[in-house]
C-alpha cells in the first residue's frame, strides 16, 4: 500500500473538536476533497462509515503524522471501548448507537463563527447545539447532505 505524505503545514487542535472533525478540517484546509482517499492507507476498512474515533486497529501514529499533529491531541479524542458495543465518549458511557459514524451534523450558527466540528454534535440523542441552541443539521441550504467522505464541510 501506498505511504501517505504528510500535509504542509500542521494543524492545530481546537478544544472540544472531534477526531472526525479535526482530520477532515486537516484535509479540507489543504485541498484534499475525499478523506477514503488518505483513510484507506490508515486502515480504515469501510468508505461510508467512518470509524476514526473508535476503530482500534487504526494507525493513529500515522494519522498523527499526515495531519501534523501530536498524537496525544487525536488519542484525546478518541472514544474507548468499555466493552461490547460500548464507548467512553469524553468519559461518559454510551451506547456505539449514540454515536453518529455517517452523517455529519453541525449548527450553522456555531460553525459560522467558528469553523470546526465539535464532538458533543455526534452524539444522536442531542438534537441542538449547547453553544447556539440550534437545532442541528445534516444538510445545508443547498441540499447536500453532509457526509464524513468529502473532507470539508459546505455551508451555503
Amino acid at each position: 500500500m501506498a505511504s501517505v505524505r504528510p500535509l504542509r503545514r500542521a494543524t492545530t487542535p481546537i478544544e472540544g473538536e472531534s477526531a472526525r472533525g479535526l482530520f477532515c478540517r486537516a484535509l479540507g484546509d489543504h485541498g484534499v476533497p475525499l478523506s477514503f482517499t488518505v483513510l484507506r492507507r490508515l486502515g480504515l476498512p469501510h468508505r461510508n462509515v467512518v470509524t476514526i474515533s473508535e476503530d482500534p486497529d487504526l494507525d493513529i501514529e500515522k494519522m498523527a503524522r499526515v495531519i501534523r499533529v501530536d498524537v496525544a491531541e487525536i488519542e484525546k479524542r478518541r472514544y474507548r471501548a468499555l466493552g461490547k458495543k460500548k464507548y467512553s465518549f469524553f468519559g461518559l458511557r454510551v451506547p456505539s448507537s449514540a454515536i453518529e459514524k455517517k452523517v455529519r451534523r453541525f449548527s450553522p450558527g456555531s460553525l459560522a463563527s467558528s469553523p470546526y466540528i465539535r464532538a458533543i454534535w455526534e452524539l444522536r440523542d442531542l438534537p441542538f447545539c449547547p453553544e447556539s441552541w440550534e437545532l442541528l443539521i445534516d444538510t445545508c441550504s443547498c441540499r447536500a447532505k453532509q457526509g464524513w467522505m468529502v473532507a470539508s464541510v459546505k455551508v451555503v
